[in-house]
């Protein structure tokens, strides 16, 4: 079959020439297929996910948020994923840093090179990370910016018990709503808030 090139995120990846990106970058359709089937991603349709109404907003120049997830079976982590918030203040750099809770360790990173702003949008990593089975992964985005607040979408309570779909299991409210105000392991947990911070997962075979 034809291959083609599309651009997602600033990055072009060559697919099967019937494959599109959709307009807001959030994941990779292979034609009839649909979306590629093997890939696992916790927020499987952000058509459908809710927001609070509005951005939150803190008073700081750095924040790094994050979802911490428990890997139920082995796998590759090939990109990151983020609702991106309505509005920013002034001049943001927006990094994806995937951490494992071993360690803590920051295992993997990658520059959301064009943010879109009340858009999902994934961005790959250069190198996947293979996880085991039962890591726990911390995918998380460090925002920066010379002045101004940092703004983010948000669902309160959303995390209020552990919720498994396919092979990732987002943990409970006292070790979800992940947070710091550095470009750091984010260890604060905010009761169970959803951040939608995301990862693209890929079992082993």
């Amino acid at each position: 079959m034809a291959k083609a090139k599309v651009r997602l995120n600033g990055v072009w990846v060559d697919v099967d020439k019937e494959a599109k990106a959709r307009s807001s970058g959030i994941w990779l359709d292979y034609g009839s297929g649909g979306m590629e089937p093997e890939v696992e991603r916790f927020f499987f349709n952000p058509m459908t996910e809710t927001f609070d109404d509005q951005d939150s907003v803190e008073a700081t120049s750095t924040l790094t948020m994050g979802t911490a997830f428990r890997v139920n079976a082995p796998g590759t982590v090939t990109r990151g994923r983020w609702r991106f918030p309505n509005t920013q203040d002034g001049t943001v750099s927006y990094k994806f840093v995937l951490y494992s809770a071993t360690g803590p360790t920051r295992v993997r990173e990658a520059v959301f090179t064009e943010p879109i702003l009340g858009e999902w949008v994934e961005v790959l990593l250069d190198e996947p990370y293979h996880a085991s089975a039962g890591e726990i992964l911390v995918p998380s985005v460090y925002q920066s910016g010379a002045s101004g607040n940092r703004h983010y979408a948000y669902k309160s309570f959303y995390f209020s018990q552990e919720i498994t779909r396919g092979n990732l299991t987002a943990l409970g409210p006292n070790q979800n709503g992940r947070f710091t105000f550095a470009d750091s392991y984010p260890a604060n947990a905010a009761f169970g808030t959803s951040y939608f911070v995301d990862m693209a997962f890929l079992a082993d075979e």
